[in-house]
């Protein structure tokens, strides 16, 4: 499951972005060989080969994610292998056989954000990875000669091999903290409209109300702004906002 290509996902401020991806595996398997030889010589061989290879990411990936609550990312893998591999021979005078279990998992399971992605949440942003792996396996030989020789052996061969990661590379996060829009905007072309309480920031904000954000000093000053004060988001529209002193009335409003 992944954001990606530059896209743009906001909510509203009692939502939250959840990105998941699950994947599940299961491989069973139960493989025999029987020779029986009356006269002269037996030999035989049972052989299970499961292989389970899954990759499983939830990640943002040069993109704009900004939620009224929460955002998380989660990946979880699971793989279970079950194998059996049994092999009997009987004979008067020789007896051979063997039996071969090879099972392998190999399973990357990533949550990550990355190439430049934007994020801000106003509560918390999560990334989680998970793999539990399992294999369980039997592997058994049985030879019988009667009045000869008798050989035979039992090779159970597993293997994991899971690449798991929660990670962000290259990439702008803010969590429970206000948003600074000179880091975000050109702040020169705001506009503020003192008849309706209105600031054109003269581009898309993709801001939610309720969003923490403060006005820092740049270049230009914005008049009436306190730049050192935080103000709660009030969306008008997709380039404007009205701002509140506190969270309670920017939802309120």
């Amino acid at each position: 499951s992944y954001i990606a290509n530059n896209s743009a996902v906001y909510t509203a401020e009692d939502k939250d972005i959840l990105v998941s991806a699950l994947d599940i595996s299961v491989a069973a398997s139960l493989t025999g060989a029987l020779q029986i030889a009356t006269g002269g010589a037996a030999v035989g061989a049972a052989i299970s080969v499961n292989t389970v290879v899954d990759e499983v990411w939830a990640y943002a990936d040069n993109s704009t994610l900004r939620s009224g609550r929460d955002i998380e990312f989660s990946a979880q893998n699971v793989a279970v292998i079950a194998s059996a591999a049994i092999a009997g021979q009987g004979a008067d005078k020789f007896a051979a056989g063997g039996s071969v279990s090879v099972n392998t998992i190999a399973n990357s399971t990533k949550a990550k954000i990355l190439n430049q992605a934007d994020i801000y949440a106003r509560n918390d942003v999560r990334l989680t990875a998970g793999d539990v792996s399992v294999i369980g396996n039997a592997a058994g030989s049985v030879q019988v000669a009667i009045g000869g020789a008798a050989v035979g052996a039992a090779v159970p061969v597993n293997t994991v091999a899971s690449d798991v990661g929660a990670f962000t590379d290259n990439s702008k996060i803010v969590a429970g903290q206000p948003v600074n829009l000179l880091g975000q905007f050109d702040l020169s072309g705001v506009v503020i409209n003192d008849a309706n309480d209105t600031i054109s920031l003269g581009q898309s904000h993709q801001l939610v109300t309720g969003e923490a954000i403060v006005f820092q000093k740049g270049a230009e000053e914005i008049d009436n702004l306190d730049p050192d004060q935080t103000y709660y988001v009030i969306v008008v529209d997709a380039d404007t906002i009205k701002v509140a002193q506190s969270e309670d009335d920017a939802i309120n409003n």
